[in-house]
């Protein structure tokens, strides 16, 4: 809930200014104009999604003290 409470009002924070440079670039769409580099986005970003969760993960586990079982998952070894 935290999570998703942050995620709208950034994007209420945001909106403005990708607005303003939209009207001053006359763009519909960020990035309308380099069509390579927005496809270049949205192909990596289904390939780094699932390791910004897998960071968020092991993060945590770091955090909550369990850094035995981080190094485990992260790099394949017991530290035991």
């Amino acid at each position: 809930m935290v999570r998703r409470h942050s995620v709208r009002r950034s994007a209420r924070t945001i909106a403005p200014s990708v607005d303003a440079l939209l009207k001053n670039t006359a763009q519909a769409t960020l990035l309308e104009r380099n069509r390579l580099l927005a496809r270049s986005i949205r192909y990596r970003s289904a390939y780094l999604d699932p390791l910004n969760h897998i960071q968020i993960e092991l993060l945590k586990r770091h955090r909550a003290g369990e850094t035995s079982r981080c190094s485990e998952v992260f790099i394949g070894q017991s530290t035991e």
